[in-house]
């Protein structure tokens, strides 16, 4: 994922999944059984919800590089990092 730019040159981003971090874009409702088979399928189907430590981050994700603050610009995500 990372950094890309959209046709007409803004700048946008997507933050990576690491191997004990994954981001779930929440541009919808995320039920708890999304979210446990996006974990198993990230972390092994041995993860449990109890093993999983979850929280809400707001992360810039269209038009950086822009100096002016902009709710738009940002986007709801859920991370949750393994145990």
């Amino acid at each position: 994922m990372g950094e890309y730019k959209a046709i007409n040159g803004t700048r946008s981003f997507s933050p990576d999944d690491t191997d004990d971090k994954l981001f779930l874009l929440s541009h919808s409702a995320i039920t708890l059984g999304d979210l446990t088979e996006c974990a198993q399928s990230h972390f092994g189907q041995d993860i449990a919800v109890p093993d999983l430590f979850i929280e809400m981050e707001y992360i810039q994700t269209r038009c950086l590089g822009h100096d002016v603050y902009d709710p738009m610009t940002t986007t709801t995500s859920l991370s949750s990092v393994g145990s």
